[in-house]
């Protein structure tokens, strides 16, 4: 077997920040193209002036050197070009205008050379015209060849046997000239012919020659997602060959490999760097958890307010504000739980409200907050909205119950000092400010994403809400917390942030084996690699300390959020739902095909966070609009053909008793007690193992 041909030139990587290489032997199939070349004749300034003149008979050379100011000697020179070039004849009279010089019947021909791409298809923008000198291979397999400095070691690339018969056609050829003549910065022969007559005038031989073409795969310092392809040719970045790479991830095992062996070769210190950074420093004080949510979020800012100089910084800093939005929410939750144990409701009150149906708690409501100065609009009102079995039993985090009694304490009982009528009056439109923040929270817990804010715009929100908890509990920011925290995160060298991020993809890539990361929908990989981020705050597989609540909570939200998308992902593969009866129960529906298709379920009974799901939410889930991991499991027992769920129940049985584990965990955000490492890593791992099977990966 001879070595392969192999066409290298040096890469232009300026301006690129490069964490990692690797020189790629590429595939192609050389095609030997045969193109116009138009015999332009130009004529100088002074030539066309002389030509000219001719044309409207004044051909004396003395009168011509009068008019022009030159050398009569020069003029007669210039005279005799013109007749030599026929365009004036033997009397000096005009014959034909220069501009006819260009016709095809005086175009000549050259040769060149264009590449079509064995893994995609691609034909590749650039014309070579130089005779192919190939490389000396160092090994036979060509995975060694002698560079202009050096060896050079490099990854064979596989040629797809679907694209062996691809031959480019002269309309693809002449696109390509075009694009070298711009790319240039000057005009071609080739490039000014018209389209109309390119396919006739340009003829490509069938006989192509395989080659491999030398490129450099580069991942970039601080953008980890995305994996750069040098242009064979040494004009910078290829954008054809990235794109042919990236689609490629997802099927071929070894273009896979080589990007596995970048994002390997980038970790330079892993996260061992950060150990013990994860987990934030106990609060101290009355309040200690409002104090450390609040420190959360003050955390958060500086994280969102880093200088973006990369797209993993960009997808960084919109993290940070959705983490310190969410913290804000969750600080102003424990506030009003605060509030409730300073100030807490009779037993009458809270029988009242547990009591009547919600439209009735909603009116309820809407009077005590109008009656302290609050605006309530429309939006505002179905916050008000309070089901009456939030208030039996233990009372829970969540804001909805927490603000109703609040508002009954403070208006209902009298209770002149009572410190939400402080708040009502420096802030009328609390609950509108609410509504917006918990909006934004809903969607962030839900795995959705927010847009990076201004740095400015975040302060204002961090500072409006440390204004509303020191109202209602003074000193309940605990800023000395939050403080601490800070030259924590400013001592992070900005390397150990990038390669935190490196590092939790490696995690997830290999949790997710023999399916992988590339292979997802960009959302979900993206909350994949969230849930190992949060995962090693919490010490990982193999932490020696127990996690905390807090710890424990964010690992469940993540693994809810994650399985919520892979649900949500099948469903919209699945044909569309039937019609069903009005008067169907839902929820019964659910639980007999669940049972008919083999589901594991404890005494043939959906979990009771499932069995639970309000009516109204799994019928907007069935048309599409998921709002939680409930109904997005509901929705699919309830939509999925049954053979399918069958044969979904025969790989993932436990299923919907995962997703029901996960939600009643998750609640509304906060973990009563601690849980146990090896509980997580267990749900961690069956949340990775459903989700190659839920989205077809």
């Amino acid at each position: 077997m001879s070595p392969p041909r192999i066409l290298s030139t040096k890469p232009d990587l300026r301006g690129i920040d490069v964490a990692a290489s690797q020189v790629l032997l590429w595939p192609c199939h050389m095609f030997t193209v045969a193109l116009p070349k138009r015999q332009v004749r130009t004529l100088n300034l002074f030539e066309h002036t002389v030509l000219r003149l001719a044309r409207v008979g004044c051909n004396d050379a003395g009168r011509i050197a009068e008019l022009i100011c030159l050398d009569q000697h020069t003029v007669s020179a210039i005279l005799r070009r013109l007749v030599g070039l026929r365009y004036l004849d033997q009397g000096l009279r005009f014959l034909r205008d220069p501009d006819e010089v260009a016709s095809a019947s005086e175009n000549g021909w050259e040769s060149a050379r264009v590449f079509v791409d064995l893994l995609g298809g691609r034909l590749l923008p650039h014309l070579y015209y130089d005779t192919p000198a190939y490389a000396e291979c160092l090994r036979d397999d060509g995975s060694r060849f002698q560079g202009e400095r050096g060896p050079i070691e490099a990854r064979v690339l596989r040629w797809n046997a679907e694209q062996r018969t691809r031959t480019p056609s002269a309309r693809e050829v002449h696109a390509v000239a075009r694009i070298q003549a711009r790319r240039s910065g000057g005009r071609s022969a080739t490039a000014d012919v018209a389209v109309s007559t390119a396919g006739q005038a340009i003829s490509v031989l069938d006989s192509p020659d395989l080659v491999y073409l030398a490129t450099n795969a580069v991942l970039q310092a601080g953008n980890h997602e995305h994996i750069l392809l040098a242009d064979p040719f040494g004009h910078g970045a290829c954008g054809t060959l990235a794109e042919v790479f990236h689609l490629a991830r997802g099927n071929d095992e070894a273009v896979r490999k080589v990007a596995a062996g970048l994002l390997g070769e980038a970790r330079i210190g892993g996260r061992a760097a950060q150990a013990g950074r994860g987990n934030m420093r106990a609060a101290t004080g009355r309040w200690p958890q409002v104090a450390r949510y609040y420190g959360q979020a003050t955390k958060a800012l500086q994280d969102a307010a880093r200088p973006v100089a990369s797209s993993e910084d960009a997808r960084d800093a919109a993290r940070a504000t959705g983490t310190c939005l969410r913290k804000l929410y969750d600080a102003l939750e424990h506030t009003l739980h605060g509030l409730v144990r300073e100030y807490p409701p009779g037993p009458g009150l809270r029988a009242l409200l547990a009591g009547q149906p919600a439209p009735a708690n909603g009116a309820q409501l809407l009077a005590y907050a109008t009656q302290l100065g609050l605006h309530a609009g429309p939006v505002q009102q179905r916050l008000l909205l309070v089901h009456p079995g939030k208030f039996r039993g233990e009372l829970q985090v969540e804001l909805a119950p927490l603000l109703a009694l609040n508002l009954a304490v403070a208006c209902a009982e009298r209770d002149g000092s009572h410190p939400l009528r402080l708040l009502a009056e420096s802030h009328p439109g609390w609950l509108g400010f609410l509504t917006r923040l918990k909006t934004i929270r809903d969607n962030v817990a839900h795995g959705g994403s927010v847009e990076a804010m201004q740095p400015d715009a975040l302060a204002a929100y961090l500072a409006e809400v440390g204004a509303m908890i020191e109202l209602m509990l003074p000193g309940g920011t605990g800023t000395g917390a939050g403080a601490s925290q800070a030259s924590d995160v400013d001592g992070t060298p900005e390397r150990w942030r990038h390669q935190a991020r490196l590092q939790a993809r490696l995690d997830a890539n290999t949790a997710l084996a023999p399916s992988a990361l590339d292979r997802l929908p960009e959302r979900l990989a993206k909350a994949c690699i969230e849930l190992e981020l949060v995962f090693d705050a919490a010490g990982g597989e193999h932490g020696q300390a127990a996690p905390t609540a807090a710890d424990g909570a964010a690992v469940v939200g993540a693994l809810a959020s994650m399985l919520q998308m892979a649900l949500e992902e099948c469903l919209a593969l699945l044909p569309p739902a039937p019609r069903l009866a009005p008067d169907v129960d839902l929820r019964a529906l659910a639980r007999e095909r669940a049972v008919r298709a083999g589901f594991d379920l404890a005494g043939g009974q959906l979990p009771p966070a499932l069995g639970r799901v309000n009516p109204g939410r799994l019928g907007a889930a069935l048309r599409g609009q998921s709002a939680s991991l409930q109904c997005a499991c509901m929705a699919l027992l309830l939509t999925a053909e049954l053979p399918w769920l069958e044969g979904l129940a025969r790989r993932l049985p436990a299923l919907a008793r995962l997703a029901g584990e996960l939600a009643a965990l998750r609640r509304h955000g906060y973990l009563e007690h601690d849980i146990a490492r090896t509980e997580l890593v267990r749900l961690r791992k069956q949340t990775y193992d459903s989700i190659p099977y839920l989205t077809e990966t």
